[in-house]
C-alpha cells in the first residue's frame, strides 16, 4: 500500500471514529445530520509520519485529537490512547 493510500484509509477512519462520537452524544431530534457530515467531511487530522518520535517502532502514523492519540500501525491496526 503506497503512502497515499494509507492516508486515506487513516482520514476514513477518523471521520468514521468522529461522527460517531457526535452521533452517540445527542438523540436524533438534536443533531442536523447534514450539517455535522458536511463540516466532518472537511475535517483535516494532521497525521504524523512516526519517524522515531514514537518509541515503538511498529507505529506508522499518530495524530493527537480531543480524544487521546491514534496511533496507526504498520499492519494498519488503531490504537487510540485517551489523555493522562
Amino acid at each position: 500500500m503506497n503512502k497515499l493510500g494509507m492516508y486515506e484509509i487513516i482520514l476514513a477512519i477518523a471521520i468514521l471514529l468522529f461522527t460517531s462520537v457526535v452521533f452517540a452524544a445527542k438523540t436524533p431530534d438534536e443533531v442536523n445530520r447534514a450539517k455535522i457530515l458536511n463540516k466532518t467531511y472537511r475535517m483535516q487530522i494532521p497525521f504524523i509520519e512516526n519517524k522515531g518520535q514514537i518509541g515503538d517502532s511498529n507505529v506508522s502514523f499518530y495524530a493527537k485529537t480531543f480524544e487521546g492519540t491514534l496511533f496507526v500501525g504498520k499492519n494498519g491496526t488503531l490504537n487510540l490512547q485517551p489523555p493522562l
